[in-house]
C-alpha cells in the first residue's frame, strides 16, 4: 500500500535549514482547500487520495511527473492543476499550501543557484508527511531582502491561491495581502493559460504583456503606466524577447510560479508592479530600459 501520514517529526528531523528544504516543503504541502483537486502527490504518482492513500490508482491523468528536469516537471504540475481546477469549477486555484518559501529562495531557484536534484528528492519524501498540523517556524523563512525580477513579480500575481486585497495609504504607499481561506471579498485575478505556453517557448516578454492586460481587467493598474495622452504600454514588455529574456530563464520562471510564498512576499510583489495613481508624463523611462536582472526602472 502507499506510504502516507508520516508524523510531523519527520519534517523536524530532516530540516537542515537549507533553501532546498524550504522550497521542497512548500511544494510538498500544496493542496486544494476545497478538496476538489488532489494534493501535489497526486501529480507525482497514481495514488487514490480520496481514499486517504489506502490504495494505488490504476489510471490517473493528474500524474504529469516524469524523467524530465525539475523545472519542466514543476511547470507541468502547475499547468495540470490549473486545468483540473477549471474542470472541477474550483472557485480558487488549487494552489493552497501550509508552508511557504521566502522570496530569496524563489529568486535563487529562478537563477539556477539551488540543487535541483536535492529539491526533487526532498519533495518525494516530504509529500509522505501529514502536514495538516505543520507549524511553519522561523527556520523556514528567509530574509526577503533581495532584488526580485519584475517579470516574476508581474506574472506571479496571476497565480495566487486566494483573492488579493490591495490597500493604499495616504502617501500612496501600496500594501497587499491574501484573504483568509474562510473569508470573502478581495480581487480575484484569473490565470491566463497561454502564459505558461509562452514561457515554455521562451517568450517571456509576450507573457508579461498578456499579464498586464489580465491585471488591468481585474481592476489593478500595473506598471508601466500610460504616458499622458497615449495608449497603454503593455507591448513594451516585448523588449525582453528582443533582448533574449535579459538573462532570465523563462522555463525556470514558469516553474517558480508554482512555489508558495508568504503574504509579506505577495505585498512586495504588488509594490513592484503597482505604484501610485498618476499617469506618467513624457520623458518617463520606457520598458526598453531593462537592466541585466530583467528589471524595469521604477
Amino acid at each position: 500500500k502507499p506510504i502516507s501520514g508520516l508524523r510531523q517529526e519527520w519534517i523536524d528531523a530532516a530540516n537542515d535549514g537549507s533553501p532546498e528544504f524550504s522550497l521542497a516543503l512548500a511544494l510538498a504541502s500544496i493542496h486544494d482547500a476545497a478538496q476538489k483537486v488532489g494534493p501535489l502527490r497526486s501529480n507525482l504518482e497514481p495514488v487514490d487520495w480520496r481514499k486517504l492513500y489506502r490504495t494505488w490508482a490504476e489510471k490517473d491523468r493528474a500524474v504529469v511527473w516524469n524523467t524530465a528536469d525539475l523545472a519542466t516537471n514543476l511547470a507541468n504540475v502547475l499547468q495540470r492543476r490549473l486545468m483540473d481546477g477549471d474542470r472541477a469549477s474550483c472557485e480558487r486555484l488549487p494552489l493552497t499550501s501550509r508552508c511557504t518559501a521566502p522570496l530569496d529562495t524563489v529568486v535563487a531557484f529562478i537563477a539556477g543557484e539551488l540543487d535541483d536534484d536535492r529539491i526533487e528528492d526532498l519533495i518525494w519524501g516530504l509529500m509522505l508527511v501529514d502536514t495538516r498540523r505543520t507549524n511553519q517556524s522561523r527556520d523556514y523563512r528567509g530574509t526577503n531582502c533581495i532584488d526580485v525580477p519584475r517579470a516574476f513579480a508581474l506574472l506571479r500575481l496571476l497565480f495566487l491561491p486566494r483573492p488579493l486585497v490591495v490597500e493604499r495609504s495616504g502617501d500612496g504607499t501600496v500594501a497587499a495581502h491574501l484573504i483568509g481561506n474562510n473569508e470573502d471579498g478581495g480581487i480575484i485575478i484569473r490565470p491566463e493559460p497561454s502564459v505558461l505556453h509562452l514561457l515554455r517557448a521562451g517568450r517571456l516578454g509576450e507573457a508579461c504583456a498578456i499579464a498586464m492586460r489580465r491585471l488591468r481587467a481585474s481592476g489593478l493598474d500595473p506598471m508601466p503606466k500610460p504616458i499622458r495622452g497615449r495608449r497603454v504600454r503593455d507591448d513594451e514588455w516585448r523588449e525582453l524577447d528582443r533582448m533574449g529574456d535579459a538573462g532570465i530563464n523563462a522555463l525556470r520562471l514558469a516553474a517558480a510560479l508554482l512555489i508558495p510564498i508568504p503574504d509579506d512576499a505577495v505585498s512586495k510583489l504588488v509594490r513592484l508592479v503597482i505604484r501610485g495613481d498618476e499617469i506618467e508624463d513624457e520623458g518617463t523611462e520606457p520598458v526598453a530600459a531593462i537592466d541585466s536582472e530583467g528589471d524595469i526602472p521604477s
